[in-house]
């Protein structure tokens, strides 16, 4: 790949910048941030699910908890929908949005804390931090080696299936949204 393409920034970086931007001019030539919060807008307008996705997908990339609320009440109704359709026993409104909030957080933010995404243990020589930024062949024990920390770790563990249940779901609901939106700029944007 050119060098030129990889300075490119990617979609979900303009669409962070875009949804900070104070110049939502329209032009004729070139991609703008309107475009880019206009393919926003209708690759989620299809469906409440995919609003709640953009939702998310905006706080992931902007890195805000603004439209927390709206994400949890969204989230609930899909789980108390999901919980209803595999025939399992409800559960306190307080305990569901518990289980929302944790899951989100660890959606947002699932980076393991021991080794910072690496996957691996940092090498040490002989007891001290000298070879501190060099990584071993071992897997990181607080992850197992894939670099985010156990979701199973945030919830309760009588709660993990549901848990697992709507991250999964998160991130099948974000990647159509992010996809949708790519194909509304493909033919303005390229893609890596």
């Amino acid at each position: 790949m050119n060098a030129a393409l990889e300075d490119r920034p990617t979609l979900p970086e303009r669409y962070a910048t875009a949804t900070a931007s104070g110049d939502l001019t329209p032009r004729l030539a070139g991609l703008t941030d309107a475009d880019i919060l206009l393919a926003a807008g209708i690759a989620a307008s299809k469906d409440s699910r995919r609003m709640l996705a953009l939702k998310v997908y905006r706080m992931g990339v902007s890195g805000s908890l603004d439209g927390l609320l709206d994400v949890t009440v969204g989230a609930d109704a899909m789980l108390r929908e999901h919980m209803r359709k595999t025939h399992q026993k409800p559960m306190p409104a307080m305990a569901r949005q518990q289980l929302i909030v944790d899951t989100l957080n660890w959606w947002l933010k699932p980076t393991c804390g021991y080794c910072n995404g690496t996957r691996f243990v940092e090498a040490m020589v002989d007891g001290t931090d000298e070879g501190a930024g060099r990584l071993t062949t071992k897997a990181c024990g607080g992850c197992h080696g894939t670099g985010k920390r156990p979701l199973a770790r945030e919830v309760p563990q009588q709660l993990k299936g549901l848990a697992e249940w709507l991250a999964g779901e998160l991130d099948r609901l974000v990647a159509l949204i992010h996809a949708e939106m790519a194909k509304l700029l493909g033919q303005r944007l390229d893609l890596p």
